[in-house]
This record gives structure tokens, sequence and C-alpha cells, in this order.
């Protein structure tokens, strides 16, 4: 049999056999950092080249924690887009502004419109109305957004609640504090409008007791008033007809100005009315007097009525300051009146003066602001000889010329 044994190996081999292991770990190292760098690259991209020295189990661990880190980022990036699209949606449909970043739930405060206080109505707003840019939304339009979206139909069920809540005291508010102001007004004015149907009778009997009676110092019933109650006896239908419609128009001053009668109310009023004695042309110019008050009264009825009666329908209360609306509106046509009490006293002068004393004293001098009467306006127009001279000569000595409409106004 034969023995096989191992030869000595050369010193040269085996140094052959080392140098070769230990490349062979080189490239096992050298390769290790590649794939270590590749997998970097690929984990981390760009900025790889700081995780390429870790070990891969470190560099995979690393590479779960930032990947669940950019899930979670996402993730509330998503939520709040998705809030900030509700957020949007709601405003939409309220009709508001911009929301101010709160939030549609879970907020401070419990439920609301996010970012919105309710608004207010304004003092011109009329009952039901609702104030601003707020949408109102029906019963029916609620429940088709509850189809979709349940939580916004709660949303805006609750804050439409709130506003016409905010909204119906602040109206009874605003409505008491209005109508407590108008109060004063309101009830003058009942109390003038059944006094006033009553004045204007006992005006018109006044006129017509002085034109178709004589009344004047010279007559009977001055001298029956001379005498006292003994002179009763010669007193004539139109002197009682103008003392009873004394009376009239006496109680209804009274009424108006709310006081009880007494003699001495009775005598101060009694002395703006017409009396027995005086002359019929200053009677009449005491009544064209009365009468523009009353008609100044009259329109201002008339114009308080519609002005409540409009308030009533668009406010549901009248304003406080409806006294200060009805003589703005009425300054025009009390303007008017004036005018028209100066012509008429104007005429009732002449009258009075005559034709032969109007042309001895038709060049002179009157006040400035005058009326021209139809009377003068023609005696001038026979002096001159034609109507621009006649206008042009009034004008020069003092007189306002009225226009063709307002001749026939004030003649009326």
């Amino acid at each position: 049999m034969v023995q096989i044994f191992d030869l000595p190996r050369s010193r040269s081999g085996v140094l052959g056999e080392a140098f070769g292991k230990g490349l062979s770990k080189v490239g096992e190292n050298i390769g290790m950092q590649q794939k270590q760098s590749q997998l970097a690259k690929a984990l981390f991209g760009e900025e790889g080249e700081q995780y390429a020295g870790l070990p891969v189990d470190q560099q995979l661990k690393l590479a779960k924690m930032q990947q669940d880190k950019q899930l979670e980022e996402a993730s509330l990036q998503q939520k709040t887009e998705q809030q900030q699209q509700k957020n949007q949606l709601l405003q939409s449909l309220l009709g508001g502004g911009e929301p101010e970043g709160s939030s549609m739930e879970g907020g401070q405060g419990g439920q609301g419109v996010p970012g919105e206080e309710p608004m207010q109505p304004r003092a011109t707003e009329g009952r039901g109305q609702t104030p601003g840019r707020r949408k109102k939304f029906s019963q029916q339009d609620i429940l088709k957004i509850g189809i979709d979206n349940p939580q916004l139909a709660r949303i805006i069920q609750a804050d439409q609640e709130k506003t016409e809540t905010q909204t119906q005291k602040k109206f009874q508010s605003e409505r008491d504090y209005q109508s407590k102001r108008s109060l004063p007004f309101m009830k003058k004015l009942d109390e003038n409008r059944s006094s006033l149907d009553e004045k204007d009778q006992a005006l018109f009997l006044m006129k017509n007791a002085i034109g178709e009676g004589n009344l004047e110092f010279f007559s009977r019933d001055s001298f029956a008033n001379f005498l006292g109650k003994y002179g009763e006896g010669l007193r004539t239908a139109k002197g009682a007809q103008l003392i009873n419609a004394q009376k009239e128009f006496l109680l209804g001053n009274i009424s108006r100005a709310g006081a009880r009668p007494n003699m001495w109310i009775e005598q101060q009023i009694s002395k703006m009315l017409a009396q027995i004695g005086r002359s019929d042309e200053a009677n009449l110019t005491v009544i064209e007097s009365l009468q523009s008050g009353q008609d100044l009264d009259r329109k201002k009825q008339e114009v308080s009525d519609q002005l409540i009666d409009q308030y009533e329908k668009e406010l549901g209360y009248v304003p406080g300051n409806i006294a200060s609306q009805v003589d703005k509106i009425v300054k025009p046509y009390a303007q008017n009146i004036q005018n028209r009490l100066a012509y008429r006293i104007r005429n009732i002068q002449e009258n009075e003066m005559g034709e032969n004393k109007l042309k001895r004293n038709l060049n002179k001098r009157v006040s400035q602001g005058t009326p021209l009467t139809l009377q003068v306006a023609g005696l001038l127009l026979s002096q001159e000889g034609s109507r621009d001279s006649a206008m042009k000569k009034a004008k020069k000595l003092g007189y306002t010329v009225p226009s063709l409409e307002e001749y026939r106004n004030y003649s009326e």
C-alpha cells in the first residue's frame, strides 16, 4: 500500500494564497460599499450620499421612518385642503365673505358659521327681510343639501335660526324705540284729524255770513252786541250764523291745543276770528289767514298719512323722526300757501281801496314782494299800452308777478 504525504509548500505559494484572500476581501468590501451607495441613492435620491456609509439595515429603517412621516404630512395636508373646501362651500352657500380660518367642527363656541358673525338688520330694512348678502334657504333647500352633506345642512339650519332670532330681537327693539318717539306725533295727528272738518265748516259759515249779511259797525248785529243780553232781539240770521261759526272754530282750536275750555282761552282765540262790528274786508282778511293755516294742516295730515302707511308696510313701525320728515315734504307747499295768502289779502285790500284810489296810487312804490293782482295789472296795461312795458313797470315799483298757473291757483 502506497502512503501519500502532502508535500510542503514553498513560501512564495503561501504568500500568494494569502494575497489572493486579501484581494478577495477587499473586493467584497468595495462591492458592499457600492451596494450601500446604490441603495442610499435609491432610497433617498439626491440626499443619498450622506446616508451611503450607513449599513443597509439602518438605511432601510431610516427610509421607513421618512416614508411614514411623509405619509402623515400628506394625510394632514389632505385633511386641511378638504376642510378649506368645506369652508369655501359653506361660505358660498351662505353668501358671506372669505372665512377667517376657523374650524367648521370642534371649534370653540359651539356650532355656528366659521369666521363670520351674524349680520344685523339696518334700520331701513323691512320686516321679514334677510339682512346683508346672506342667502335665505328654504326647508326644501336644506333637505336637498342634507342628502349629500348632512353636517352642512345642520350648520345652515342652525345659522339661519340664530340669525332670524337675532334679527327679530333687533327689529322688536328698534320698533319699540321708534314707536315711543313717534307716539306724541301720532296722538296729535289723530286729535287734529277730527277737528279739520269741523273747522272747515266753521270757516265756510263765517265767509258766507260776511258775504251775505251786514255785520259792519253800523249794523243791527253790532248794536245788538252793544246792548249785550238785552240786544239779542235785534240779532239777524247772518249775525247768529257768524257767532255760531266762531264757537265751532273755537272748539276745534281748543281740542287741537289739548286744553280745557275756559274764559281766558276763549277770549284769546276769539280775537283771531271774524267779529261783528268790523268791516267786511277786515273779517275776510282774518278768514283768509285762518283758511291758509287750515290748508297747511290738511296738507300735513295728508302727507303724514301717506308716510305712516308706507312705513307700516316697509318697516312695520313709524320712525321717531316722522315729524321732521313731514315738515321737509310740506315746506314747498307751505311756501305756495303763503304766497296765495299774500295775493288774496292784497286783493281784499285793493277792493277796499276802490278803483279810483288805486289809479291815484298806481305809480307809487309798494313793499318789495307785494303780489301783482289782476286788477292792478289791468290798470298798468291800460297806462303803459303793452304787456311787456306793464310788467317792467310793475317790477320797477316793487311788485312780484305771479305765473299764469299761480294766478289760477290764487283765484280759486
